[in-house]
């Protein structure tokens, strides 16, 4: 960086930042140490959302009769998909093609983590599964599943880390300098700030703005996530994952018993002699994920669901 004045940088939510010139330096940013910051607020984002992910899976609504509680348990920790939803953008034009792409390859990364590691638990996993019978609000499915988030923290914070500062330089400094303007109500031009900026940043208020633009604008970039509701809104945003999901399932089974009736396709095929098993599949195309991910994740689930029924 030079020493010049910065270029503030107000982007809306979630695309490039538009330009224009006010006087807070460059020296007065490098001197703050934003770093920590940003990696303190990451590391209580990702508190957050592992709290989230275990509250999920310990109010797994209820499968569908036609599905039983093992097979539905191990859909959910064997494809480990739904818990990374909070990290993917909204598609373009809601935001910038950049964000977007930055967005989903940190997303993206959280997710092959988390695949890998299931896959490498998948003995562990199957076997508590199979023992709590699919209930995963036991007590010992609790206690395992929180040891077992707790153990993939460090990697999926780092996911995020490893792209902070080029985030913080691109889009949270002018942020925190608008709303340094915003908030102190300074507007004149060629008057040098970089003493009241750094006031302001030290104060609880630009405490708060740096930690909402972290949370909203950094980690949990999903349409309708707000750092006004914090943990209570990841805990919703999940939920609704787990709903959708089951209104695809039971679409699925009306799909397979309709398929499967006598008569069925009379006339176009030769007549069924032994109706195949329902296969559950949770589907994840709308978050566009590579497909080697999403097969990774199936197959987790797959591996899991053998060993369980061993």
């Amino acid at each position: 960086m030079g020493t010049g004045p910065k270029t503030i940088k107000s982007p809306p939510r979630g695309s490039s930042p538009k330009a224009s010139v006010q006087t807070v330096s460059d020296a007065a940013y490098e001197k703050l140490g934003v770093g920590k910051d940003v990696e303190q607020a990451v590391t209580d984002c990702m508190q957050d959302w592992q709290g989230a992910a275990e509250w999920a899976l310990d109010h797994l609504p209820d499968p569908p009769q036609s599905v039983p509680w093992l097979e539905w348990a191990i859909g959910f920790v064997g494809n480990m998909l739904w818990a990374v939803t909070v990290f993917f953008p909204p598609a373009a034009p809601l935001a910038g093609a950049a964000t977007v792409a930055a967005g989903a390859s940190r997303a993206t990364k959280v997710a092959s983590l988390l695949g890998a590691a299931v896959g490498s638990s998948s003995s562990q996993i199957g076997g508590l599964i199979r023992n709590v019978g699919g209930k995963l609000d036991r007590k010992e499915a609790k206690e395992f599943l929180h040891r077992w988030f707790s153990e993939q923290i460090g990697s999926a914070t780092d996911a995020f880390i490893n792209d902070a500062d080029r985030w913080a330089t691109t889009y949270l400094w002018g942020y925190m300098v608008s709303e340094f303007y915003a908030v102190t109500g300074t507007t004149k031009i060629g008057v040098n700030y970089d003493e009241e900026f750094s006031r302001f940043y030290r104060t609880a208020k630009g405490s708060h703005a740096l930690r909402k633009f972290v949370w909203e604008d950094f980690v949990f970039v999903a349409a309708g996530l707000t750092f006004a509701k914090q943990k209570q809104g990841l805990e919703d945003h999940l939920s609704k994952v787990f709903e959708d999901i089951l209104k695809d399932v039971q679409n699925q089974i009306k799909s397979y018993e309709y398929s499967t009736m006598p008569g069925a396709g009379a006339g176009s095929r030769a007549p069924v002699t032994e109706v195949p098993k329902f296969q559950l599949k949770l589907n994840y195309a709308s978050l566009g994920l590579p497909a080697d991910v999403v097969a990774l994740h199936e197959n987790n689930r797959k591996k899991l669901l053998g060993v369980a029924k061993t």
